[in-house]
């Protein structure tokens, strides 16, 4: 770390770094969870524990 001038130096590196992580992984999809029946599911499954603010109103 002695290379960096300062402190503001190393956070920017780390920062570009956590940047570039960030949108080379953002399209992933975890194995399993891109199928349309899952996602569907795992929607439904969200809805029935927290329901849109729409649905609360309705009430």
């Amino acid at each position: 770390m002695n290379s960096l001038t300062n402190l503001d130096a190393a956070e920017k590196i780390i920062y570009l770094d956590s940047q570039e992580y960030n949108d080379q992984y953002a399209d992933r999809v975890t194995p399993g969870f891109g199928i349309t029946e899952v996602k569907k599911h795992l929607n439904k499954l969200f809805e029935e524990r927290y329901p849109s603010i729409d649905e609360k109103t309705e009430e």
